[in-house]
């Protein structure tokens, strides 16, 4: 390591916008990270129980009411006639591997006893699979098996094949499940997707949590600052990143009661301790609006408007107060879909929009926000010419695949262009307050401490006597990032609760004393 150290550290300070990434994020994030693993998060193991028997009734109750779809009963006769062709294979293979003993046997041997035993049994066992065959006993579908949905999806129902797994099969993740119940809604389908979330969700935080607790009831994952092509972190151990932010937006679980996983995770003493949450809001929209200097969102940003709102007023051209739902959905939908290179035919799919529809909303919303348009057009030219693009506090992504002879390679490399300076910045934000929060902690001998953190969000279990301050001072030093780059505020909206699912929204510091006094 220090040998590579020797040949790397010359290249690394010659490169100013990595040497600053290395020295004022990256390593001095490591070690804020390695402390909060330390700490870990504790465990209600309580409500895990709770969590396990409510997500094991809900899974059974799928399962027992997808067989009520003669779709389901017909996807288990397919099934079943899979298993007796694979178990007719596997006894012809046993019996033609006999034959060929017993082909040995007798060129080696010669007609022995032993041969003509084997013989007998051979065609004793041939004249019974000829006249009984097989029995398989009926296979009962299952939900969770992807081999039993992708026969249903694409076999029975014939759904569009939208993507293709690495062994070359058709996919059933939750992503292509959320794409083709959008493109065909039906109770069946609604059903199969909320099992995939379900289980998904069991899978990763109920059923492997108990592996994962220490003696002590805390949980310690392990958060990777490298993990991703942009910056942003990851974590494993579990993946905080799968866990829904708000199911109530979710198209399966939305109108379900679903046990809130992140309730789980809580202090020891809740007399004494709390959580609280502060999270970004709007953090990569703040950053495209600083980066591509729009006039109109740096305007809403600086004014506190609902940027959503006030983009959906200007390509339509009404006044704030008289945009409707569906204006906002679109122009949020266009807003976030920019991030990730989104384009009309996904837009239509969102918003139910015709594509043409979709294609002249794009149109008007470039026409009114002409300045974004610019810097994407100013990204891809960029990663076209040289292969790469930088975030503005320094990183550097390399897209060699900008130079491909496919077009559609060349595209996502431009999506990609587009979007990685705009989430490894916001990334970077949420670094740099987790490396001064801990460091002010430690500072004045705090109790308090960083639990967690899932995206632009960080989580803390706050020792209620220093609440008020904790309040104040991760606020202060999340809104005001180490970013001169930055035309728009940076907001943290900040969250209170005895757990991480159980949270108050928090306006002043009146809001929590209100928390702290204790209950009449």
């Amino acid at each position: 390591t220090f040998r590579l150290w020797d040949l790397f550290e010359p290249m690394l300070e010659a490169d100013e916008g990595l040497s600053h990434v290395f020295h004022t994020i990256l390593m001095p994030a490591s070690i804020a990270l390695a402390k909060m693993e330390l700490r870990g998060a504790y465990i209600d193991q309580d409500h895990l129980e709770v969590c396990r028997t409510e997500f094991s009734h809900l899974m059974e109750d799928i399962h027992a009411a997808l067989r009520d779809y003669p779709e389901v009963i017909e996807a288990e006769k397919f099934l079943t006639k899979a298993a007796v062709k694979a178990k007719k294979n596997d006894r012809i293979k046993q019996l033609v591997l006999r034959s060929d003993k017993l082909a040995e046997i007798k060129k080696t041997e010669g007609k022995t006893p032993r041969y003509t035993r084997g013989v007998a049994r051979l065609e004793a066992d041939v004249e019974k699979f000829k006249t009984q065959g097989v029995n398989v006993a009926p296979v009962t579908f299952s939900p969770g098996s992807s081999d039993h949905k992708r026969l249903l999806l694409y076999k029975v129902l014939k759904m569009p094949v939208l993507k293709m797994t690495p062994k070359k099969v058709p996919s059933t993740d939750k992503e292509v499940m959320k794409e083709l119940y959008t493109e065909h809604p039906s109770p069946l389908l609604q059903m199969l997707g909320r099992f995939t979330k379900l289980n998904t969700l069991y899978n990763m935080f109920v059923k492997s949590m108990p592996e994962r607790l220490c003696a002590d009831g805390r949980v310690r994952g392990s958060f990777n600052p490298i993990g991703t092509v942009t910056g942003r972190l990851s974590s494993s151990g579990p993946n905080l990143q799968q866990i829904p932010k708000n199911v109530k937006e979710d198209k399966f679980l939305a109108d379900i009661k679903v046990p809130s996983i992140k309730k789980m995770f809580t202090v020891r003493n809740p007399k004494k301790w709390c959580v609280m949450q502060f999270d970004y809001s709007q953090a990569e929209l703040r950053v495209l609006a600083s980066l591509a200097e729009e006039p109109t969102f740096i305007a809403a940003f600086n004014n506190g408007e609902d940027i959503h709102k006030r983009t959906a007023a200007d390509v339509n051209g009404v006044d704030l107060d008289d945009v409707t739902d569906g204006q906002r959905g679109a122009a949020k939908a266009v807003n976030f879909g920019l991030l990730y290179g989104q384009g009309a035919a996904k837009l239509a799919k969102g918003t139910g929009m015709t594509l043409d529809e979709a294609k002249a909303f794009i149109r008007l919303y470039f026409q009114k926000l002409p300045r974004i348009q610019r810097y994407i057009n100013h990204v891809k030219a960029r990663v076209k010419s040289e292969g790469e693009v930088r975030s503005p506090f320094g990183r550097l992504r390399r897209l060699a695949t900008a130079f491909s002879p496919e077009p559609d390679i060349v595209a996502s490399a431009e999506r990609q262009a587009v979007n990685s300076p705009i989430q490894s910045a916001a990334s970077d934000c949420t670094l740099a307050a987790i490396i001064a929060i801990t460091a002010w902690l430690e500072r004045n001998n705090m109790k308090s401490y960083i639990m967690i953190t899932v995206h632009d969000s960080i989580v803390l279990a706050v020792y209620k006597p220093e609440a008020v301050k904790v309040y104040k001072k991760v606020k202060k030093i999340m809104e005001n990032p180490p970013a001169d780059w930055l035309l728009v505020p940076m907001t943290a909206d900040a969250e209170i609760g005895p757990d991480w699912g159980t949270l108050t929204k928090v306006e002043s510091v009146d809001d929590i004393v209100k928390f702290l006094e204790p209950a009449s």
